[in-house]
């Protein structure tokens, strides 16, 4: 979870948009983007057949200027400031339409135009609606069906929009989850009086309302995704891409290589040996546990490598690859007990999700390594 303060503001003239009177002055105002954002993204392991992740984030509203639809101080542009009746003004139409948009205007947009009444409305001095996202993905691992494995992924978008449709019905929204924009256009010039010397206007009764609904721009859905991997797996990949580019790994590259696939529980359990509390006692022992775990590794895929290196066909050498997954599995299983008991329940509770999950067990079969 991360959450992020920002107070800018920004110096621009008239000619860059926005202007009142001289587009050549320029003034400071406070900047569009939101000011607060809190964003959220967590992933959570579930065993060694399932994870979570959840994705959202919370943003006070972005910032707006209340306009003229129209040029009414004849720079040739559509980006001139709003001024913002009163009931004293000579054009009562114009204060009437004001006045029920500071009872029915969003409460932004309402308090916006109290701040400004008798002025020209300053630069991104109106401030939109609240907005907010919330999506979630569960996928479970299926096993596999010789070389193929399986998986269901269950996604769900915009669970915002989908409480906003319960709670109020799909006729009546309030818009939650939606990122649209408030309408900014508070004026409408529709002619010039001449002997008056000045526009006249209508007032925009949605004026701060947003444009768009969630429901069409980001409707609330669920997905369900059934994922089946139909190619070799990778280190049948790996050997005809070798056999491919002519090339002949050492024994040793081999080695690496099949050993390289299995985490090394113990060295990842001392990525979080200060967060936890581990005593020097025990970062020592899961040291030499991490050790002893990769030379077995090592002694187990050596005979492996040297039987690839010296020349297997890709079929045979999948044979051979599928033999040393069931001693390395059962290596992996004890070497993670080993690291556990080092752990108090206290530790284990404080070790980060992945950390956990590398001590689940079965951790190796939704990493496609189980037997």
């Amino acid at each position: 979870m991360q959450y992020a303060r920002t107070d800018a503001r920004e110096l621009a003239r008239g000619v860059d948009g926005l202007t009142a009177g001289d587009p050549r002055v320029a003034n400071w105002s406070p900047a569009v983007s939101p000011a607060n954002v809190l964003t959220l993204r967590t992933f959570h392991r579930l065993g060694s057949r399932a994870s979570i992740e959840v994705d959202g984030w919370l943003k006070s509203g972005t910032r707006y200027t209340p306009l003229v639809f129209g040029d009414v101080n004849g720079d040739g542009r559509f980006d001139d400031r709003a001024y913002v009746a009163t009931s004293n003004d000579a054009d009562s139409s114009v204060a009437n339409g004001i006045g029920r948009l500071l009872t029915t205007a969003p409460s932004g947009a309402g308090t916006c135009l109290r701040n400004s009444l008798g002025t020209i409305a300053d630069r991104n001095s109106c401030v939109g609606p609240w907005t907010a996202s919330l999506d979630g993905t569960a996928f479970f691992f299926g096993g596999s069906v010789g070389s193929h494995s399986m998986g269901l992924q269950f996604q769900i978008f915009n669970v915002i929009s989908g409480l906003d449709a319960a709670l109020h019905g799909t006729d009546r929204m309030r818009g939650w989850g939606g990122y649209g924009m408030p309408d900014n256009m508070l004026l409408t010039a529709t002619s010039y009086d001449a002997s008056a010397r000045r526009y006249t206007y209508l007032v925009n009764p949605a004026f701060g309302s947003v444009r768009s609904s969630s429901a069409s721009q980001n409707p609330f859905g669920m997905r369900v995704n059934l994922r089946v991997a139909l190619s070799r797996d990778r280190v049948q990949q790996q050997l005809v891409i070798d056999g491919m580019r002519r090339t002949h790994p050492s024994t040793t590259a081999l080695i690496d290589r099949y050993v390289a696939q299995y985490p090394n529980v113990g060295f990842e359990i001392l990525r979080s040996a200060d967060s936890v509390g581990m005593s020097k006692t025990q970062r020592d022992s899961v040291t030499a546990i991490g050790r002893a775990f990769d030379e077995t590794l090592r002694t187990i895929w050596r005979p492996v490598a040297e039987q690839i290196h010296n020349g297997l066909s890709v079929a045979d050498a999948a044979r051979v690859i599928a033999a040393a997954r069931t001693p390395a599995a059962i290596n992996y299983e004890a070497y993670a007990k080993m690291t556990r008991a080092v752990l108090t329940d206290n530790q284990f509770a404080r070790l980060p999700a992945d950390a956990k999950w590398f001590l689940a067990t079965g951790a190796l079969l939704s990493m496609g390594l189980a037997p």
